[in-house]
C-alpha cells in the first residue's frame, strides 16, 4: 500500500470561498460547503491514502519559547494509526489498533494550545458537526471570479 510522507511547519486556517455571479447566484447550505471543504482537505477521511506526517510546531518569532512541539503521525486507516507528541512540558504516544487503544502521557496536562494545533493538523474543521446543524446559506462556488461569502455561525462552548 503506497504511503505519503508529509513534512513541514503548518499554518492552519479555514476559508470558505464562494463565487458570486451577480444577484442571481445560487445559494447552498453553509453545512454543504463546510462538508465539501473537509472532504478536500482532511487527511484522515475514510478511504484516504495512508500517510506518515512529521510536523514541528513553534513560534515563528520566538524559537526559544517553550510553546513548541514535534508531532509525528503514522496513519494507515481510522482503525490503525499512531501519533507521538514531544514538547517541553508534555509528551504523548497514542496507538490505535482496531478497538485497542494505548496511550502514554507525561506531564501534568495536555495544553489546550497544543491540542488545538495537533487536532488541526489532521482535522482542519473539528467543529464540522456543529456547522452541519446551521441553517445559514452562502453563494455556491462556480465560475472563475472569486469573492468571499460569509455566514453567521453561533456555538456554545459549554452546555
Amino acid at each position: 500500500m503506497p504511503m505519503r510522507e508529509l513534512k513541514g511547519v503548518f499554518i492552519l486556517g479555514i476559508l470558505f470561498a464562494a463565487t458570486a455571479q451577480g444577484a442571481a447566484a445560487q445559494r447552498i447550505p453553509f453545512s454543504e460547503a463546510a462538508s465539501q471543504a473537509v472532504a478536500q482537505s482532511k487527511l484522515t477521511t475514510p478511504g484516504s491514502t495512508p500517510f506518515h506526517l512529521k510536523a514541528r510546531i513553534a513560534e515563528k518569532d520566538s524559537p526559544d519559547s517553550d510553546l513548541k512541539a514535534d508531532v509525528e503521525v503514522l496513519w494507515v486507516s481510522a482503525l490503525k494509526w499512531r501519533r507521538t507528541i514531544q514538547s517541553p512540558d508534555f509528551s504523548q504516544k497514542l496507538i490505535v489498533n482496531g478497538d485497542q487503544v494505548s496511550e502514554q502521557d507525561t506531564g501534568d496536562y495536555y495544553p489546550f494550545w497544543l491540542h488545538e494545533l495537533v487536532t488541526g493538523i489532521v482535522d482542519p474543521l473539528p467543529m464540522l458537526v456543529s456547522l452541519q446543524q446551521t441553517n445559514a446559506q452562502i453563494n455556491k462556488p462556480s465560475g472563475s471570479e472569486q469573492s468571499t461569502s460569509c455566514a453567521r455561525f453561533q456555538s456554545r462552548s459549554f452546555p
